[in-house]
């Protein structure tokens, strides 16, 4: 007996050091191992198990955030699929790192001056996540990946506090980078606290810079101004799904942070992308249930004063813009969620039209249940379209022999459940990350 609570005892202390990712969120998932009739469920169904019963089927020694990998072929290009489970948005961006301290002269003896002074900087990819539920708790680490070029993979460099972030993004403002999180639900309020890093090169990591007070936010984009003034938009649903905002924000230079600008209405805003043609325009396209709507800047006596309504695109249920240009076109990818009969509904592919300041349908990408696009550049450039709702992406080409259209079907491959696609490209290896949510 007194062994049997030595036991006890034993696995109870070692419950507690566990992190709460690793805690089973069941309390039967006894029942799902061994050789009964309900039995083997942590190979059967591994990705169930290990977000309910991580400690029962011992997955406690790889962390919930940690990358898994697979390799695909795609227009004789190899492409590694990266996921992590309970994340919403993945991003990837180029970051300075400063570099050994012995290839500084000789002539600098004191340490600390060294490293500020003479330093050498190279650029590395960073790959950066928005985990937002992890069927416990919305308070959870976003973690910022690095590329590790002698192991040949990602390694998770910088866990950053969030609370139920759903998007991100970086940009480059007055010689600083940025990463902008928008957070969506805490799981009692949208009216949250969208975090901002700043990349500091000392330090090697991210470190907070200024909270902004949005609701709901879905997503975040910057547009550049100039050189040291731009706008964060952050698209936002309110309590009420289908009312919603566009909330702007502009970087006051003496104050080395964001300030209110304007806020937009919309019916419930999934993304806002910058829209900076060849043109010179520069302007903002938000997605929202009804619709979505391209906003351009108006100034006045040299400052910005705003957006107007340049346009108003007429389709129900919209989740992504994808602003890229091709062959000297400035193009808009918009996808579609579904109609209100059915989710087999068109991507819609336009172009800008300077003249008039507006876009112009080009063609319609067949789809089902549409929640992302992506303009890709692997050994040909390709657009991607993520179908949550069929649970494939599909892979086009542009002027393909294939057929007559400016976008030609190319390839698909299995994504289920997928929310968002980031893309990276090196000169040898394609990256896909791809949020799948709870998959």
């Amino acid at each position: 007996m007194k062994s049997v609570f030595r036991l006890w005892i034993l696995n109870f202390a070692a419950s507690l050091e566990l992190p709460d990712w690793c805690q089973d969120k069941r309390e039967d998932c006894h029942r799902y191992i061994g050789r009964g009739p309900l039995g083997g469920g942590c190979e059967r169904h591994a990705e169930y198990m290990r977000m309910f019963c991580a400690r029962t089927c011992h997955f406690c020694d790889e962390p919930e955030d940690a990358l898994q990998t697979a390799q695909i072929q795609i227009a004789d290009s190899q492409i590694h699929l990266l996921t992590a489970r309970g994340v919403r948005r993945w991003h990837f961006m180029e970051l300075p790192v400063k570099g050994p301290v012995d290839s500084c002269p000789v002539g600098e003896s004191n340490e600390a001056q060294r490293n500020t002074s003479c330093s050498i900087y190279s650029w590395r990819t960073h790959l950066a996540s928005a985990r937002f539920y992890d069927s416990l708790s919305h308070n959870l680490n976003s973690s910022v990946y690095r590329w590790d070029p002698l192991a040949s993979r990602f390694e998770r460099h910088q866990a950053l506090p969030t609370s139920g972030a759903w998007a991100l993004s970086s940009f480059k403002l007055a010689g600083q980078y940025y990463l902008a999180l928008a957070s969506f639900f805490d799981g009692f309020s949208r009216q949250l606290s969208s975090p901002i890093y700043r990349w500091d090169v000392l330090t090697d990591a991210f470190v907070w810079h200024q909270d902004l007070q949005t609701e709901g936010a879905k997503d975040v984009e910057f547009l550049l101004l100039s050189d040291s003034s731009g706008v964060l938009a952050f698209a936002e649903t309110n309590a009420n799904d289908n009312a919603g905002t566009c909330r702007l924000f502009h970087w006051a230079h003496r104050l080395r942070a964001f300030e209110p600008l304007q806020v937009l209405p919309t019916a419930g805003a999934y993304d806002v992308e910058t829209f900076m043609p060849s043109t010179g325009e520069k302007a903002i396209v938000v997605v929202h249930e009804d619709g979505a709507e391209v906003y351009g800047t108006r100034w006045q006596d040299g400052e910005l004063a705003g957006f107007s309504l340049l346009q108003e695109l007429k389709i129900g249920h919209g989740r992504d813009a994808e602003h890229f240009q091709w062959a000297g076109r400035d193009l808009l990818a918009l996808s579609v969620f579904r109609s209100e009969q059915s989710y087999e509904v068109e991507t819609l592919v336009y172009e800008w039209d300077a003249s008039s300041r507006t876009l112009i349908e080009v063609q319609g990408l067949q789809s089902a249940g549409a929640f992302d696009a992506e303009y890709l550049e692997f050994r040909e450039p390709m657009l991607l379209v993520a179908n949550q709702r069929l649970g494939v992406s599909r892979m086009y080409s542009f002027n393909s022999t294939s057929c007559d259209q400016l976008l030609c079907p190319l390839a698909e491959f299995k994504t289920p459940g997928v929310y968002n696609v980031a893309y990276n490209v090196s000169e040898v290896v394609g990256f896909l990350a791809i949020a799948n949510f709870w998959d």
